[in-house]
């Protein structure tokens, strides 16, 4: 809990832009729980942030989706780039904010 992050209510809106409610494709959710590593580990070089960190942004990020129940919209492909970027930006914005900085 203590090395949590809260997402604010923004979020779902950007999350509402990048997947669909409805349909047929894969759940929002279970997409980013199967890329998740690959993303984690990615971001965490970029940024200079630990994983675990990135990791606690992607589980709320699939939580708020499964709520919502959100749906990819667009190729695995684009979609993976969009959840990258906006991750990015979220985890940007968390340091900006005086967010913790997690050494394990």
């Amino acid at each position: 809990k203590r090395y949590g992050v809260d997402l604010p209510d923004v979020y779902a809106r950007h999350l509402k832009q990048l997947f669909q409610t409805g349909g047929r494709r894969e759940t929002a959710y279970s997409f980013l729980f199967r890329v998740k590593g690959d993303l984690r580990d990615l971001i965490a070089q970029w940024t200079g942030q630990h994983p675990y960190t990135i990791e606690q942004f992607m589980n709320e990020m699939a939580k708020s989706c499964r709520a919502l129940g959100l749906r990819l919209a667009r190729s695995e492909r684009e979609t993976r780039l969009d959840v990258a970027v906006l991750l990015t930006v979220q985890v940007m914005d968390h340091l900006r904010e005086g967010g913790m900085l997690v050494a394990l």
